[in-house]
């Protein structure tokens, strides 16, 4: 995840951006593997983890989904 490694060194940063980073890997590594460590990651510096994305399969264990439909919140709730 290519904005992980550009926050590291950031600890008082409060909101993480992944703008489409994982559209391309395989959904069974991105639940299995990737999900836990970028989790462990967020909740370890207490961020708020914002995935931008047109694939929803591989979205679980979030506390918030907003879909947008032309710039606008079309529709808002839970996986």
């Amino acid at each position: 995840i290519r904005y992980v490694a550009n926050l590291r060194n950031e600890p008082d940063l409060t909101f993480l951006f992944s703008d489409e980073s994982m559209s391309q890997m395989d959904q069974i590594k991105v639940r299995s593997i990737v999900f836990p460590k970028l989790f462990q990651f967020v909740n370890r510096w207490n961020m708020c983890l914002i995935i931008i994305t047109h694939n929803m399969t591989a979205m679980h264990d979030l506390d918030h989904i907003y879909v947008l439909h032309e710039g606008e919140i079309a529709h808002a709730g839970t996986h």
